[in-house]
């Protein structure tokens, strides 16, 4: 993942508006299928900003459908004493730059904490379930950020039936997650991404065997020695740990391993060490992972392709980029038919393209820049009808430039520079209406440019 994705490609940005659309027309229906957005959503989104605001968008659309289908409803339960006080404990600690907190309190009238802005309870037993206290923020906060700050409390352990828990793009203040979450035994979800904490992991998250989904990423001081606990989430289907120090965690494979439902991975910028420890083996493994990004690593083992490779069938985004890898990019790559998102750039991966790149029928993203490349663009990369964003740049690829990019009709991206194509610039570049960028700068191409290139972008 390059610092260039923090700037979002716009095809994105338009899936992303049509499915919010999609949210409102289904609001005043109640629509279950909300709950599940972030299925949709969520994994469009490789810039962490954005991501951050796709959840606030899909968060506010969940309170605001609770809301509503909550509001004819009569003899709901109120809110457990006991807990209320546990979140009063919890605001008494934070500096509140949003007003989110305002409305907690035990004036009367502002008693039932299950109408408390963040907080949702169990209709039927007023114990607290969901607790979303996400802010805006990402790395370097400021005043005009609508984000909490201060030190959380050991009060959060008192939510016992807690199945939610969103504290993501606050300012705890380098303070270590505290281990008291991890006796949170019915928590299914949990996001403390973005948030400032610091120190070690602790290990009694591993006490959360019921946790689907785990995110604890961009904490810019947060590390591990093992992954030990993780062996224990055994229905982890999300995980998120990027920006997490790893270095030192020679279980890291074993663990990840070891989750038979896991669906998404993202393991960037976490210094993982370069090699995989062998033997290694493929059960347990999932066969459902779909996400899998191991970007800004020291990654220079082989079998990391292997074990993508052969495994996890329904493969649509894989993101090895800025890591060590080198020699020759296998031709298994064909086998992965679903996939959607291709990027291996900045590694020493040489040799030529593999033909077999024929097969990916479904790839809207291909991102091949910085490696040793050599030889012409294969001609079967015209079979990629779904391809987009195309980027070829520094690499040792020459003669002229394929034809077949001009049965490329949905390519709005293109970048060829830095190589030693030959010849003139052909004129089917001038024909391509969805290309909306063109780099084909630093090549060996000769003769003067086409007015009509010139036109048409």
């Amino acid at each position: 993942m390059s610092w260039e994705l923090f700037c979002f490609p716009d095809w994105k940005l338009l899936h992303i508006g049509f499915t919010y659309n999609y949210i409102l027309l289904n609001l005043k229906k109640g629509s279950s299928k909300i709950h599940s957005l972030h299925d949709r959503l969520i994994p469009l989104v490789s810039s962490k900003p954005l991501n951050t605001w796709v959840k606030s968008t899909i968060h506010a659309v969940r309170h605001a459908s609770a809301g509503l289908n909550t509001s004819n409803q009569h003899n709901i339960a109120r809110c457990i004493d006991k807990e209320r006080e546990a979140l009063l404990r919890f605001k008494q600690g934070i500096l509140d730059r949003c007003g989110l907190l305002t409305s907690w309190g035990s004036q009367q009238g502002n008693r039932d904490c299950c109408n408390w802005p963040g907080v949702r309870c169990n209709n039927q037993t007023g114990h607290i379930i969901e607790l979303d206290l996400h802010g805006n923020g990402f790395l370097n906060f400021n005043d005009y950020d609508c984000h909490l700050e201060g030190k959380l409390s050991d009060s959060l352990g008192e939510l016992k039936h807690l199945k939610y828990l969103d504290l993501s793009s606050n300012n705890f203040l380098d303070q270590p997650i505290p281990a008291i979450i991890g006796s949170l035994s019915y928590l299914e979800h949990l996001n403390l991404s973005c948030a400032h904490f610091a120190g070690e992991i602790p290990k009694q998250l591993g006490n959360l065997s019921h946790l689907t989904f785990l995110d604890l990423s961009y904490n810019l001081h947060l590390y591990a020695n093992s992954l030990q606990w993780l062996f224990h989430l055994t229905l982890l289907k999300d995980l998120d740990l990027s920006n997490t120090y790893l270095l030192e965690t020679n279980d890291w494979f074993q663990a990840i391993n070891s989750l038979p439902f896991l669906r998404t991975l993202h393991l960037d910028l976490c210094l993982l060490p370069s090699t995989i420890p062998t033997p290694f083996s493929f059960i347990n493994s999932s066969s459902n992972l779909a996400i899998f990004s191991l970007a800004n690593n020291f990654l220079n083992d082989s079998l990391i392709f292997e074990w993508s490779y052969s495994n996890c069938m329904l493969f649509t985004y894989l993101d090895l980029s800025y890591n060590q890898l080198k020699g020759r990019f296998s031709n298994a790559i064909g086998y992965k038919r679903s996939l959607t998102y291709l990027d291996l750039s900045h590694n020493t991966l040489d040799r030529f393209i593999p033909r077999t790149i024929r097969n990916l029928k479904s790839l809207s993203y291909l991102q091949l820049s910085d490696n040793s490349f050599s030889g012409p663009i294969p001609n079967e990369i015209g079979n990629l009808q779904s391809l987009i964003y195309l980027k070829l740049s520094n690499n040792l690829l020459s003669n002229s430039i394929s034809d077949a990019l001009h049965n490329l009709k949905s390519l709005a991206y293109l970048d060829l520079s830095h190589n030693s194509f030959s010849s003139s610039i052909p004129s089917f570049l001038g024909n391509m209406l969805s290309l909306t960028s063109l780099d084909i700068s630093h090549n060996l191409l000769i003769g003067v440019i086409p007015v009509y290139l010139i036109i048409a972008l």
